[in-house]
Formats: C-alpha cells, sequence, structure tokens
C-alpha cells in the first residue's frame, strides 16, 4: 500500500521534492482568537470588586443604596425645576392677554356654528314648503 504522502505530498506540487520519507510539517496550533466581548471582562471584574467590598462592609450598604437613590433623584427634580423658565410680568400680562382674546374667538365660533344650524333649520323648512 502506498503511504497518502506519497499520491499527494503537499510540497510535490510545487515541483519541489521530499529529502526525507518521515519529513512531516510541525502542527501549530492557531493562535488564539479573542473574545469580542473580552474587553468587558475587566470592568465587569473591577466592578465585581467594588460591590463585594462595599457588601462586607455590612448595615452601611443597606442604608447606602437607599440613600443614593434618593439623591439622585432630589437632584434630578432640582435641575428640572431650574430649567423651568420664570415668566417676568410683562410676559405674564400678554399671555393673559393672548388667553382671554383665544376664550373671546372660541366663543364667536360658537355663535356662528349656531347661526349656521339655524339657517340651515330656515331653509330645510323653505324647501319643504316649496315641495308641497
Amino acid at each position: 500500500m502506498v503511504p497518502n504522502d506519497l499520491v499527494f505530498p503537499p510540497i510535490d506540487h510545487e515541483n519541489l521534492k521530499i529529502l526525507s520519507s518521515e519529513y512531516h510539517a510541525p502542527l501549530s496550533p492557531p493562535p488564539p482568537q479573542p473574545s469580542p466581548f473580552a474587553w468587558i471582562s475587566i470592568p465587569l471584574h473591577i466592578l465585581h470588586s467594588k460591590l463585594s467590598s462595599f457588601r462586607l462592609r455590612g448595615p452601611i450598604w443597606s442604608f447606602g443604596l437607599p440613600a443614593a437613590a434618593l439623591l439622585m433623584s432630589c437632584w434630578i427634580l432640582i435641575a428640572i425645576r431650574k430649567n423651568k423658565r420664570t415668566l417676568t410680568p410683562n410676559e405674564a400680562r400678554l399671555i393673559n392677554i393672548i388667553n382671554n382674546k383665544d376664550r373671546k374667538i372660541a366663543k364667536l365660533l360658537h355663535q356662528i356654528a349656531q347661526m349656521n344650524e339655524i339657517l340651515i333649520d330656515r331653509h330645510k323648512a323653505l324647501a319643504a314648503k316649496v315641495m308641497k
């Protein structure tokens, strides 16, 4: 029986001759591919060690986390209130005038709608008399 490397030796196909029949290319393992999530592991280890040290401290941890959450929520509420704009007296007066004008316009539109209904009813009554 013929050995496999004599049938199609890896070097012979490029017209290179094998010097010894026991020639084997050394097999080296492929280089390790870095995991796409490897960069996350270091910060996770740091976070885990910090949380472990906080947990080992005892009762301060049970009070500290809710206190930090309360402090953060208060800070957010204060920031939201600061961002709200206070109106100057002139701006407040102008907004009041605009609101009054809007109410008057809405009242006039309502009156126009009522007058249209009355006119439509009269038109229907006249059309009914003419058809008889």
